[in-house]
């Protein structure tokens, strides 16, 4: 199974910089769901905010832990989600510090499409 979620990322800095990685945890009603850990190369500069689509796949051993959201998710029930994790940055000449662990997303959800 995949999950989808869509964020607001912004650069609040004077200075651009580029998104590196993303690694953490999905939780789906306080269960966890899938782990994330990929490149995201996405550019901002100074002041500058994007929407980006987050695509993770829900590992087979996460399933036993996941039949009541599954069960919520058939009948259209609202999911709580969060993603814990790290964000990696590149700053140029400023380095490439990476920030957390810390929660990175929180929403709810609504059934399977």
């Amino acid at each position: 199974a995949g999950v989808r979620i869509w964020t607001r990322v912004s650069n609040p800095n004077p200075f651009s910089l580029t998104l590196g990685t993303l690694r953490g945890t999905l939780h789906i009603e306080n269960s966890r769901a899938a782990d994330v850990d990929f490149p995201l190369g996405l550019p901002l500069r100074s002041g500058e905010a994007a929407s980006v689509p987050i695509d993770l796949s829900v590992s087979f051993s996460d399933l036993p832990g996941l039949a009541n959201v599954v069960r919520r998710a058939a009948c259209r029930e609202p999911l709580a989600y969060h993603l814990e994790g790290t964000i990696g940055v590149d700053a140029g000449q400023l380095g490439q510090p990476t920030f957390g662990p810390m929660t990175l997303v929180r929403g709810e959800m609504r059934g399977i499409q």
